[in-house]
């Protein structure tokens, strides 16, 4: 799973005061994928190719990352156990 989330101060009234942003606005969703038993791979800033990748025609619409930073988080189902042992 990927997730592209731009929050900026700006953004305050949309989104309510005292909203994180920054990285830190996808502390309480790491933590609820944590919950829901996903492995948390990567938080870390948007690039050029991660918006490509994505596709997103809204974070290219908002510049991202030129104009307007972005965090990408990476999460994953952790494997079976019986795969974990016949890997080694």
């Amino acid at each position: 799973m990927r997730v592209l989330v731009s929050v900026t101060p700006r953004d305050g009234p949309a989104v309510g005061e005292g909203f994180p942003s920054g990285p830190d606005v996808l502390a309480p969703f790491a933590a609820a994928l944590s919950a829901a038993g996903l492995e948390q791979l990567t938080i870390r800033a948007a690039t050029s190719d991660d918006v490509a990748a994505l596709g997103s025609t809204w974070a290219k619409r908002l510049g991202v990352p030129a104009r307007r930073p972005a965090w990408l988080l990476t999460a994953r189902r952790p494997a079976p156990a019986h795969d974990v042992l016949e890997r080694g």
